[in-house]
């Protein structure tokens, strides 16, 4: 069975990739830190947080796998306008003090661009919240964002399904193919009486 997306998810999906493209490319010295001096003309810095705390490695582990493989590929096909792009990896412990301090050696390298794929979903809600209420002046791509009703700002460019949209796919999927009782497994208790 092959799912097809909603053509506006890939009109979307499409113009975040041309974005990242260009921002990478052509915005490399517009978006250095103020203050710092400018990184070096071949150096482009693309940081992922990564939460590495209990709840979180699982997922984590994964989808920082999936970035360097990512990052691996378009580096071995001429990364970004000729120019290699370094994958900073800052893991955390998912905790506000080590999610501020992963962002501040992040915002303090002259060379990074953009925080791509942070990851999983506390932390990146964090840096989501931060950029919005204007303590982050730099765009935060791809974030694994699992809440809808969280409010971005225009510096965050989520690409993935919130868990709403997921679980709404699932059901209608579910549905068609005529399951009439589903049960649901939650982490902890925690997420039991969040959702």
């Amino acid at each position: 069975m092959t799912m097809s997306l909603p053509s506006s998810l890939i009109k979307r999906r499409h113009w975040l990739q041309r974005a990242g493209w260009l921002t990478a490319g052509a915005a490399a010295p517009g978006w250095a830190q103020p203050g710092k001096a400018a990184p070096p003309p071949n150096s482009l810095v693309v940081a992922q947080l990564v939460d590495f705390s209990g709840a979180q490695q699982d997922v984590s582990r994964d989808f920082l796998v999936g970035s360097r493989a990512a990052w691996q590929e378009i580096n071995a096909r001429g990364g970004i306008r000729g120019r290699q792009v370094m994958h900073l990896a800052l893991e955390t412990d998912g905790t506000a003090s080590s999610v501020r301090a992963a962002l501040d050696e992040a915002l303090a390298n002259p060379a990074c661009l953009v925080l791509s794929g942070s990851v999983g979903d506390p932390l990146a809600s964090q840096v989501a919240m931060l950029s919005r209420h204007g303590g982050l002046n730099i765009a935060h791509a791809a974030p694994w964002l699992q809440n809808a009703s969280l409010d971005l700002d225009d510096k965050t460019f989520p690409i993935f399904a919130a868990r709403q949209e997921q679980i709404a796919h699932a059901l209608n999927t579910l549905s068609v193919m005529g399951v009439k009782v589903l049960g649901a497994v939650y982490a902890s208790a925690r997420e039991h009486a969040a959702w």
